[in-house]
Formats: C-alpha cells, sequence, structure tokens
C-alpha cells in the first residue's frame, strides 16, 4: 500500500463509525498477514486507539498488528471491570490478543505473545486465568515456537 492510500486509510478511519473500522480492519489484517514483511501502520493502530471506543479497541486486539498497541489493549483488559458486563467485554478484549493471529504472522521471527504482553503474564495466562484464555493461546497458530514447545513439556 502506499504512502498516499496509508495516509487516505487513517483519514478515513479517524472519522468512520466505531463498526466500520471493524470491519475495514478485517482486510487490514489480510493485507499485514499477506505482506509480513512490509511495516504495519503503528500509527494507525495508535491513532485509532486513541478514539477509546469499546468497538475500536476490540478490532484492534483481534486485526492489528502493533505489539505496543496491541499489548496496551491488553492490559487494558487486565484492569478492574466496573460491572459484570464490563468483566465481560475485558475478557473479550483479552481473548481477542491472544486469538490475533495479525500481530506476529512473521513465522520464524515470531516472539508471541511474550513480545505483547509479556513473559510474566504468559505465565499468568497458562497458570491462573481462565481456561478459555488459555486455550484460545494455546490454539493461536502464530505463537512463538519457543512457547509453543514449552508448553508442550
Amino acid at each position: 500500500m502506499g504512502q498516499i492510500e496509508q495516509r487516505t486509510r487513517l483519514a478515513r478511519l479517524l472519522i468512520a463509525p466505531p463498526p466500520v473500522v471493524y470491519e475495514e480492519l478485517k482486510p487490514y489484517s489480510a493485507d499485514v498477514q499477506a505482506s509480513p514483511y512490509t511495516s504495519a501502520s503503528e500509527e494507525l493502530e495508535a491513532s485509532l486507539a486513541a478514539r477509546n471506543d469499546p468497538l475500536i479497541d476490540l478490532a484492534i486486539a483481534s486485526f492489528g498488528a502493533s505489539h505496543e498497541t496491541i499489548g496496551e489493549l491488553y492490559r487494558k483488559g487486565k484492569s478492574p471491570p466496573v460491572d459484570g458486563a464490563d468483566a465481560q467485554y475485558r475478557q473479550g478484549l483479552r481473548l481477542a490478543v491472544l486469538a490475533n493471529e495479525t500481530i506476529d504472522s512473521k513465522g520464524f521471527l515470531s516472539r508471541f505473545p511474550e513480545n505483547t504482553i509479556g513473559e510474566p503474564e504468559l505465565a499468568v495466562v497458562m497458570t491462573s486465568s481462565d481456561w478459555i484464555e488459555a486455550e484460545t493461546l494455546i490454539l493461536n497458530p502464530t505463537i512463538a515456537e519457543a512457547v509453543s514447545k514449552g508448553l508442550h513439556r
């Protein structure tokens, strides 16, 4: 994608309604996965996250490629919920990060999830989180080979 297309995509998504942003990030994910050695738009994802919209956050967590932005969204999902609905949303945000196949579609260079949520949090997910979170991570095909091997010991 050229510089002009990236800028117009950013401009369009900054003013688009959240459901449109969610749908637009699906092909964005496919673009990143198809060309994994091109740089993902850190600016795009950070700018969208700055909108602080729950659906946009969920879209970035699901389809984004920025380790930093997605790590921040994971930590947001770990913050204390205000009620039951918020607890469900926050778990959904964490699950979206753990299931994200875009963030490290670079194959042998993959260090996901350590480079996104950190090694200590990886241990928490595998030992004391709800099973669905551990299962989601285990089933993610982009999980780092070293992490995958460590899980099977």
